[in-house]
């Protein structure tokens, strides 16, 4: 029995029958089209930002008015933009994109839509600068060749702070953009509503059945999640069908109830999601013990962890055919390596017949980002001691590129013992190597340096010996030997302690620079090394708690600012003005430096500014309806003024003060007036 709900699924162009709720939005988006060649879509995760695209703008076009490339990063942005455009044009690029972009349009006679989806996947990935800035010089390549070709960039507002790059290079980025709001309540009433009477399903009581079932999918935090929306039909319906149905049925679209008992039994979205993962795991795991009698317990939990980043969102992971053998390729944990050979495939199509996971021409990954959440909760706390661990060997390599230091002996130590278990891109991997390597050239040196001045020492006894030996004895000289030996080492283990103090004073010298200069990130990765060459225990705890702790907050903190910063700005271009003093107060309460203190109270006294003609004008037109003696209009107008009015300062507005006061008083007086 199949689901008519769209489950984690995109809506694509044959769904728009079944697309409801955002005829607004695609108005928008189809306008913003038709006049401009770059435009950026945005919002939270989960506002159907890709099924807005490519199901509500496409079914605006005519099969003859566009030609759409999906895109996606995979394992590169700038790969996976060849293969989408060499696919169409029989295998081959000509010398530009540009030029090639021009032959497609000369082939089809339809405008090219670049549609890259997910675009934040480029800043998840590590180390891939290089990557980054190929496509943006591309992007303005296309951009700036005037060609019958339009750019969009699908993307979560979160990561809106990480297009400055983009920016400094298409200073027209930020020009067109829609961001795609949550939907309100009554949208996604009508979402409800409308899905029910097209998949033939009663609502006895529906507007508090719809209420119940919205209650049940809501999050204080987040609001309304759209995949959600859709998960908890999908699993409603189903469960719904097996009870009025038992024995099947042959209709397409049977006659089904949600009764409203039957909701307030079905639980909230947070358990439905936990109670579907849980149990397709535990499905997959007993159709693979049936063949694999030893199976690890966690062998399904550790495949999907592969497929979610170190910070909680999903990942795609490539794959090829050898024949029938499906090989993935990208290097994953040695503990899945080590599963049976047939065993990843199987429990590969296993999750995806749960559509747990999707699968394409050469690519996995999980359905939705809300599953991705779901799997980083689950895992244990050796996963992410490991992906501490990672994070940290990143952060030192990064900083080796710039300073040349490598890992001592104690960070490799560290590194060595998970090391196998450590999925780590190549260079990072070599990095490790060439710090083996350093490590073992420091420690010969130092061998090689106490054998010598061990023979000196020596040498030099035996010639005292042979000179004094008529009058001192052979013990002596050894003795002699021996305590020369003792101070020469006791020498060379106090330089060694000296210049790890001095490497130790250097780092953390470096640490308080780099947080100084804001560049919080690289100050973690001094402070880390200083702690490894801390001279005492006692001096890395202090680093470790004081220092560290700090620069890792300011790191956190600098993100969210600039996170803010942009909303901010954004909603002034937008002329939503409270949404922007609201991001630029939160902001300020996380400056910590001068420069930033005033950019912020800038854009706040901007804004104010701005505001302040808006909120004049709502209290004189109230003022000239109080005059004409209609309260009523008098007093609703307010409502505008008075939402406005927290966020002025008082000693610009003390006439329109008086003017409210006088008009709520009177028009309060005169309304009770009335009514006695």
């Amino acid at each position: 029995m199949n689901s008519p709900f769209k489950f984690l699924d995109a809506y694509d162009l044959e769904d728009q029958d079944i697309f409801f709720g955002r005829d607004e939005e695609i108005a928008k988006l189809y306008d913003m089209v038709n006049k401009n060649r770059l435009i950026l879509v945005y919002g939270q995760s989960g506002t159907g930002k890709t099924s807005l695209v490519r199901c509500g703008l496409a079914s605006r076009f005519d099969v003859t008015d566009w030609y759409a490339l999906l895109i996606r990063r995979r394992g590169n942005i700038n790969d996976s933009l060849a293969q989408a455009i060499r696919k169409p044009l029989g295998g081959e690029l000509l010398d530009t994109f540009a030029e090639s972009i021009e032959e497609l349009y000369a082939l089809y006679l339809r405008p090219v839509y670049l549609i890259f989806d997910q675009l934040e996947e480029i800043f998840t990935a590590r180390d891939n600068e290089e990557e980054q800035q190929l496509f943006i010089q591309t992007i303005a390549e296309i951009n700036a060749a005037n060609l019958p070709c339009r750019i969009l960039f699908i993307l979560r507002e979160e990561y809106l702070g990480h297009l400055y790059n983009f920016e400094k290079v298409i200073p027209t980025l930020f020009d067109r953009r829609l961001r795609v709001e949550p939907m309100t309540y009554n949208n996604v009433s009508a979402v409800i509503t409308k899905s029910c009477e097209k998949f033939n399903i009663s609502l006895p009581t529906p507007e508090t059945a719809v209420r119940k079932i919205i209650d049940g999918i809501s999050d204080r935090k987040s609001g309304i999640q759209l995949p959600y929306l859709q998960v908890y039909l999908d699993m409603f319906y189903r469960e719904d069908y097996a009870r009025t149905y038992p024995k099947g049925t042959a209709q397409e679209l049977p006659p089904l109830t949600f009764e409203l008992e039957e909701i307030k039994n079905f639980g909230a979205i947070g358990n439905v999601m936990k109670k579907f993962l849980d149990e397709q795991q535990a499905r997959i795991n007993g159709v693979l013990r049936q063949r694999y009698k030893n199976m690890p317990e966690d062998a399904v939990q550790r495949v999907l962890d592969s497929f979610v980043t170190l910070e909680g969102t999903k990942r795609s992971i490539g794959y090829h055919m050898d024949g029938e053998r499906l090989v993935l390729e990208r290097k994953m944990n040695k503990k899945i390596g080590a599963l049976h050979k047939g065993m990843l495939p199987e429990i590969l199509q296993q999750l995806e017949r749960s559509r747990i996971l999707r699968k394409d021409d050469d690519s996995f990954e999980l359905a939705h980002d809300s599953l991705a959440a779901l799997i980083d909760q689950q895992r244990s706390g050796e996963q992410r001691q490991l992906n501490e661990v990672r994070l940290r060997l990143q952060n030192i390599y990064k900083e080796h590129t710039t300073t040349g230091v490598f890992l001592n002996e104690k960070q490799l130590k560290d590194v060595d013992e998970v090391l196998a278990q450590l999925e780590i891109e190549a260079p990072v991997a070599q990095f490790v190597e060439d710090s083996r390597k350093q490590v073992k050239a420091t420690a010969r040196r130092k061998r090689n340096t106490r054998l010598a001045i061990l023979g000196s020492i020596l040498a030099v006894g035996i010639v005292m010996g042979i000179s004094a030996w008529s009058t001192l004895r052979y013990s002596e000289q050894v003795e002699q030997a021996l305590e020369a030996l003792k101070a020469s080492q006791a020498q060379q283990e106090q330089t060694q302690k000296e210049k790890q103090l001095a490497d130790f004073t250097n780092y953390v010298n470096q640490g308080k620079s780099k947080m100084e200069l804001g560049e919080y990130e690289l100050a973690v990765a001094q402070f880390e090394v200083a702690i490894d060459l801390a001279p005492t225990p006692e001096e890395a705890t202090r680093i470790k708690e004081g220092e560290l702790e700090t620069s890792k907050q300011l790191a956190i903190q600098k993100v969210q600012f600039d996170s803010l910063m942009t909303a901010g700005n954004l909603a002034i271009e937008e002329n939503q003005l409270v949404a922007a003093i609201n991001a630029f107060r939160q902001a300020e309460g996380m400056v910590s430096d001068v420069t930033n203190e005033r950019r912020v109270k800038n854009r706040l006294e901007e804004v104010r500014v701005k505001m302040l003609p808006s909120f004049r004008q709502s209290v004189e037109r109230a003022y000239i309806f109080y005059e004409a003696e209609d309260c009523v209009l008098a007093q609703q107008i307010l409502v505008q003024a008075r939402r406005l009015q927290p966020y002025l300062r008082k000693a610009n507005i003390p006439r329109e003060l008086d003017k409210i006061a006088t008009v709520q008083k009177e028009c309060a007086a005169a309304t009770s007036k009335l009514i006695d």
